[in-house]
């Protein structure tokens, strides 16, 4: 029996510098039983504020039931901005599976890295046809490193080098396996790889070829591409000032339930990331959370899928939506009040859900 997406509903309130509130739901029904290890139950939350200039604190909690066990995460971190390209951070949690409970601490530093980028990416996802190995992919991008940089091209040239000069490498490594969004990267920007230096590589000189396959898997790409585009929400130059002078919190629940009637997913999200300024004092809402929310971590099968969705923006009172040559179709229930449900918008959505990538891009000022 094919899945069927019943229920997609989202409804979003923007402001006028930036913050957005987000409830969203849906529901997924006849989907059959993926794995016994599949959550019956979950619950996520996640809290962050700035207690001083530079230090933002964060709250997470985390719990699912999974076999009959509930396990749960729990705890707080504070970050600090060390220097423009340094962040610190130092906190502590617990971890609860079943009845074995364990306390922790941590801290650690991060270096802030720069990726390049380059106008051949956005041309390439939206002009490169997307090819499918080993089942669908996903949609999702997690870094979009175009291979235009000395330093990338040097340490992958090398990797081929040690590659080819490893005179038993077929003997020992037959297939290498990539997992997640490596390829999704690699291939809707456009680093397109010669086959000879991807599909297999040469023995020694004058040796017989030995084809190594290079194995590519969609799997666990939607939930952890999924965190790497939320967390674009959650600017936290964003978050203003420390709420002891009036700042505000960005907060996210969700909920997850899975039964013999299908999955169930609702949020609530209160960030100030949803829409970003662009030229001329207009500004962009981030496409992102649009994507219907069961899609993330759910693998799409190649049966048919009749989706349902229904997306409601609201935008500040006295901004104008700006119509677009790629604008949607909507019905208009007020003048800063959008809602878009079938034609164009729902065929973007169903192409989301199969792996495909394109724009859907709202604008207002």
């Amino acid at each position: 029996m094919a899945s069927k997406l019943t229920t997609s509903n989202y409804d979003l309130d923007l402001d006028a510098t930036g913050w957005g509130t987000l409830r969203a739901e849906a529901r997924v029904s006849n989907v059959p039983s993926a794995s016994p290890l599949l959550p019956i139950d979950g619950e996520l939350k996640l809290e962050a504020k700035k207690i001083e200039d530079d230090v933002v604190r964060l709250t997470f909690f985390g719990q699912s039931i999974v076999d009959g066990i509930l396990g749960r995460v729990e705890g707080e971190s504070d970050i600090a901005n060390e220097s423009p390209t340094r962040r610190v951070a130092a906190g502590d949690g617990k971890i609860t599976v079943g009845k074995f409970s364990h306390r922790f601490e941590f801290e650690g530093v991060v270096d802030c890295l720069r990726y390049w980028r380059s106008k051949a990416i956005d041309d390439n996802i939206i002009a490169r046809k997307q090819r499918l190995l080993c089942g669908n992919l996903f949609h999702d991008l997690s870094i979009r490193v175009p291979l235009d940089s000395e330093e990338v091209i040097d340490t992958w040239l090398e990797m081929q080098d040690a590659f080819r000069n490893s005179p038993n490498f077929g003997d020992y490594i037959k297939d290498v396996w990539l997992i997640g969004p490596l390829w999704n990267a690699l291939e809707q920007t456009g680093q397109s790889l010669d086959n000879i230096d991807v599909y297999y590589f040469s023995e020694v000189e004058g040796g017989e070829k030995s084809r190594i396959d290079f194995r590519f898997a969609g799997g666990g790409t939607g939930i952890v591409d999924s965190i790497s585009r939320w967390l674009e929400l959650f600017p936290i130059d964003g978050l203003g000032k420390p709420v002891n002078q009036g700042g505000r919190v960005a907060r996210l629940q969700g909920n997850f339930n899975a039964s013999v009637q299908g999955i169930e997913v609702k949020l609530f999200v209160e960030l100030p990331g949803f829409s970003v300024p662009i030229e001329g004092g207009k500004r962009k809402i981030l496409n992102h959370p649009l994507v219907p929310l069961a899609h993330h971590g759910i693998a799409v099968n190649s049966e048919p899928a009749e989706l349902g969705i229904r997306f409601k923006v609201s935008i500040p009172k006295g901004k104008k939506f700006i119509e677009t040559a790629n604008s949607f179709e909507w019905d208009r229930v007020a003048e800063n009040v959008r809602v878009f449900t079938g034609g164009r918008y729902k065929a973007w959505a169903e192409g989301i859900c199969k792996g495909s990538y394109s724009p859907f891009d709202i604008f207002f000022g």
